[in-house]
């Protein structure tokens, strides 16, 4: 089953959401609104070519994937480490051993560079390296040196984009990237700390961002 036809599923009820969507139609022809996530519409555009997914909304500040995210002491990496555990406590945003410890870089990890040592090795669900291994934070695309966005882990909708190229714009500066992380199910519009970079939004993980008027399009 292809990626629109498991959304048009869900809405005729032959399969379950892993969110809560809404399917309605705006603008008949060439934009479709097709689902709501987090108070965010998403919409499938047309252009008469290729078709796309777009949204406009918030962007929180994603460091996965950079060498220096997390830390176990939680204030010495570019974010809160309860960022790299789910609901549960469960580590997910770092490489863990098969008992769920953390590797740590320089020690049981390989080490990104002598200023990464001691902290954990951050993960995205797109691997940038597959020759790296798993502990390795080569093996992962590093959110200070490439332009990423993050779509939610919601059943087919991640599953589809992850990898696909996209546009980020922002008071009238655009960019372009890749789907390179899966966040949380109900949440949309986080972006890697470059792209906050290139659109002059505030980087920092823990306090930067911009709240409103940020536009993603994933070419699919």
């Amino acid at each position: 089953m292809g990626f629109w036809d498991t959304l048009k599923s869900w809405f005729s009820g032959s399969e379950s959401p892993s969110v809560p969507v809404q399917p309605t139609q705006d603008s008949p022809g060439t934009n479709e609104l097709y689902c709501v996530i987090g108070g965010t519409k998403i919409y499938k555009k047309h252009n008469g070519v290729s078709v796309a997914v777009t949204w406009t909304g918030k962007a929180d500040i994603d460091g996965d994937g950079s060498p220096r995210c997390y830390h176990p002491d939680s204030t010495s990496g570019l974010d809160a480490l309860v960022n790299a555990r789910d609901e549960h406590g469960n580590y997910v945003g770092v490489a863990t051993k098969p008992n769920g410890v953390p590797y740590i870089q320089g020690s049981d990890a390989p080490e990104y560079s002598d200023s990464t040592k001691g902290f954990y090795v951050s993960t995205t669900a797109l691997v940038a390296d597959h020759t790296r291994d798993h502990n390795d934070p080569r093996r992962y695309v590093n959110s200070e040196t490439e332009v990423y966005i993050v779509v939610p882990g919601a059943s087919e909708f991640w599953r589809g984009l992850l990898g696909k190229r996209c546009t980020i714009e922002y008071q009238g500066i655009t960019i372009e990237g890749i789907v390179a992380d899966i966040g949380p199910r109900s949440k949309i519009g986080e972006i890697s700390i470059l792209a906050a970079k290139k659109l002059r939004i505030p980087s920092d993980c823990r306090s930067g961002g911009a709240d409103k008027g940020v536009t993603y399009t994933v070419y699919v």
